[in-house]
């Protein structure tokens, strides 16, 4: 069994890493694909709380996604 809440905390790590400046543009984009790799895992093998930890991550990935899009 995967641990929802250490996948749910390095996703987090992830996208906060994606909106800081500390890394080059086109990193940016790599950091939220990993997220969004671990949001799928999440979905798929979570359970009922994977579930809605992947449905709050997928908000915040395509916040940041966003946000990186617009700057």
């Amino acid at each position: 069994m995967i641990s929802v809440n250490v996948i749910n905390y390095r996703a987090s790590q992830l996208i906060d890493r994606a909106l800081s400046d500390r890394d080059p543009d086109h990193y940016r984009i790599v950091l939220l694909e990993w997220a969004t790799s671990l949001e799928m895992l999440l979905a798929a093998e979570g359970g009922k709380k994977g579930e809605a930890a992947a449905l709050r991550l997928q908000e915040r990935i395509e916040s940041a996604r966003s946000a990186i899009l617009a700057a």
